[in-house]
């Protein structure tokens, strides 16, 4: 069922909780492509594009029933549909990636009150389609690069594109698909965590695990189904994480 999940880092799958469904019918129509907490707890989600308004949206999700409330629409992204989205968590700096048809990527700083939008660097081509943004408690912002299947990271200030490690794969051939991947840090040891998928039927062939962000090599178990991941204040003590968006804390 889509909605929003919980469960303790480190386990498989079937131990996930539902917290709330999603009604049916709203992937089609607002499709949540990303999920972070802003420092002061907040959990955001970019409901990526209204097929019926043609405007994208940030949203508060509460972590107890999943419910969707409308913080504002994002503006400063024509053309552009909204991908991933990755918040530091000890300064609240947000930030999205976005893509138009021809999958020329884009990335921006996001308001996460007014959700205006400002686009860093000048772009990059199809060639680095990148997901599942994460930025970790050093400022250093990561995604997952779907042509190359590598990690990679971001700079934050110009948008250039660095693989990590390029002779080596991330483990899985990942998919494009916006809601079928996500990854982000467990902030109080560091570790990066990520959902991959190769978009196999029912998303079967899926890797939870931790990923290396010196070699890019993940470390982890097959999963079944799932959808997204973001992450949590420093300081934060639990194990558990939001999938549907990928929230560790």
């Amino acid at each position: 069922m889509l909605g929003l999940y919980s469960q303790p880092l480190n386990t498989p799958s079937p131990a996930a909780t539902l917290i709330g469904a999603i009604p049916p019918g709203t992937d089609s129509v607002d499709l949540l492509v990303g999920l972070d907490n802003r420092p002061d707890g907040l959990l955001i989600a970019i409901a990526g594009f209204n097929t019926n308004t043609g405007v994208a949206r940030m949203v508060n999700v509460n972590a107890t029933t999943g419910a969707l409330t409308t913080i504002a629409p994002i503006s400063g992204i024509p053309s552009q549909l909204p991908l991933s989205l990755g918040i530091h968590p000890i300064t609240g700096a947000a930030f999205i990636s976005t893509a138009d048809i021809t999958r020329s990527m884009r990335y921006h700083s996001l308001n996460t009150t007014t959700g205006v939008a400002t686009q860093i660097g000048t772009g990059v081509t199809s060639t680095n389609l990148i997901l599942d943004l994460s930025v970790n408690c050093a400022g250093e912002m990561f995604g997952v690069n779907t042509v190359t299947d590598r990690l990679v990271r971001i700079d934050t200030t110009n948008g250039t594109v660095t693989t990590v490690n390029a002779a080596n794969s991330i483990g899985i051939d990942v998919s494009d698909s916006v809601n079928g991947n996500g990854m982000d840090f467990d902030n109080t040891t560091g570790t990066l965590y990520a959902f991959l998928s190769n978009g196999s039927p029912l998303s079967l062939a899926s890797l939870y695990g931790t990923v290396d962000t010196t070699t890019g090599i993940t470390t982890g178990m097959p999963l079944g189904r799932a959808v997204g991941l973001p992450a949590s204040p420093c300081t934060c003590s639990t194990d558990n994480l939001f999938r549907n968006g990928f929230e560790g804390n």
